[in-house]
């Protein structure tokens, strides 16, 4: 346990010393090096290509006869593995008896801890974690039957590992612009592209594209993760939130998370205490619950000392992912950066405000899922979120909070009246049919 929180520490530290982007590449440097990796793949390619024999899926297979599927998230970061889980669940409820598996890292395996869908966990974080290469010939023992590969950023890395995995199964992924170059790799690439839809529905997308769920149809709703709290962690956290709420003499509360990968990313502590100020004026019966990291802790409680109001209070919690669930479980509202936090919310169902530092269109992939949510961009490109003006959230906070939102990005399964395509499903509508028109039209 020890050696997981060194990690994730190390993590931290890294992260919160980054500025978003980078330092530009020089155009001809930028062309040489394309080239130079170009050259690369099509000579490894062409060797694989005599190597590896995955035929494409003709027919699919049914989900009663799925024996066993291992699921590769986005990355490993909490937030790929929450917005990937969703896979195992839909295949849980029609085939028990379907042995699954996930590759997680140090720093969300927790989450996990007390979950009864996922037979093995494998932990993995990259072709640089030399450590635990051993687990990948673990999974390589138990010839998974399909391998759902949704790390799309490194195509090449993880088409070999899972091939390495599972050499005779079907390995799926989504559609690329190399895709005659990884159609040796896998099996099948699916024709639905990223950015359009949630990453959540874009693997449910593509495990139908492969298993056979004509007896059962993938419903809207199965596309919102869920999260499995331990008991045990869930009671402890519910005495320590009443005891704190006593103790600010309110009856609920706002969880407010300042923090997000780093500063770039957040919206700021005085913007944060300036809501918090104009949200507890007008609510005299709530209270701001605030977490933070171990290393960030110290500054906030100093910020919190300064600001002195009684009913906003930081609860501690542990390396344990459970608690952060636990907490967002109890609350009334969430209002966060762009971290795990925002699918944390939609597994608990809370109405939730994302702050983004994306200018021109919030990140439809990433998204809050079937919650009332309001999104806010800076105004500017590379602008830091903390330029986010505090008025506009208050307001969009006080709707939420007396259920009088409107149309919002993420409130599909929520309204069946509302117009837009990704909001007009029910939670009872096929998912394909919510997902096939954005494939073949798009969203704008």
């Amino acid at each position: 346990m020890q050696e997981q929180q060194r990690k994730i520490d190390k993590y931290t530290r890294k992260t919160r010393k980054q500025r978003e982007g980078g330092t530009a590449i020089p155009f001809f440097l930028h062309r040489l090096r394309n080239g130079i990796e170009g050259a690369n793949r099509r000579f490894w390619y062409g060797m694989l290509r005599m190597l590896l024999r995955n035929e494409p899926v003709t027919t699919k297979l049914p989900v009663e006869q799925l024996r066993s599927l291992l699921i590769i998230p986005y990355g490993d970061a909490i937030g790929d593995l929450l917005v990937s889980m969703t896979a195992a669940r839909v295949i849980k409820r029609r085939n028990p008896n379907c042995k699954v598996g996930i590759i997680t890292s140090h720093r969300n395996e927790s989450i996990l801890r007390c979950d009864p869908d996922f037979d093995e966990k494998y932990e993995f974080t990259g072709r640089s974690d030399r450590s635990n290469y051993g687990n990948l010939r673990r999974a390589r023992r138990h010839h998974y039957q399909v391998v759902l590969n949704l790390h799309f950023q490194r195509m090449s890395d993880y088409g070999l590992i899972s091939n390495y995995i599972s050499r005779s199964g079907i390995k799926v992924s989504v559609q690329h612009k190399r895709g005659e170059m990884y159609r040796i790799l896998f099996n099948h690439l699916s024709n639905a592209t990223r950015f359009r839809v949630h990453l959540s529905q874009l693997g449910l997308k593509l495990l139908d594209d492969v298993v056979d769920f004509s007896r059962s149809p993938l419903l809207t709703w199965e596309s919102k993760p869920i999260v499995h709290i331990c008991p045990d962690v869930l009671a402890q956290v519910q005495m320590r939130l009443q005891a704190l709420m006593n103790e600010m003499g309110v009856r609920w509360f706002i969880y407010v998370n300042p923090q997000a990968r780093n500063h770039f990313r957040e919206w700021g502590i005085q913007n944060n205490l300036q809501f918090c100020d104009a949200i507890l004026g007008k609510y005299p019966e709530a209270g701001i619950v605030m977490t933070s990291s171990p290393i960030a802790q110290p500054d906030l409680v100093k910020a919190l000392e300064a600001h002195g109001e009684r009913r906003i209070r930081i609860v501690e919690t542990s390396y344990d992912l459970n608690e952060l669930a636990a907490v967002c479980r109890f609350s009334r509202m969430i209002v966060t950066p762009d971290t795990s936090v925002v699918h944390l919310a939609s597994a608990e169902s809370k109405p939730c405000i994302v702050f983004y530092p994306e200018h021109r269109e919030t990140p439809r992939e990433w998204l809050p899922l079937q919650v009332p949510s309001y999104q806010f961009g800076v105004t500017e490109q590379g602008h830091q979120v903390s330029s986010i003006p505090v008025a506009p959230v208050v307001e969009a906070a006080i709707e939420l909070l007396e259920d009088r939102w409107q149309s919002t990005a993420s409130s599909s399964g929520l309204r069946p009246d509302l117009p837009a395509a990704y909001q007009a499903a029910n939670g009872q509508r096929n998912l394909i049919e919510l997902i096939e028109p954005e494939i073949s039209q798009g969203i704008h």
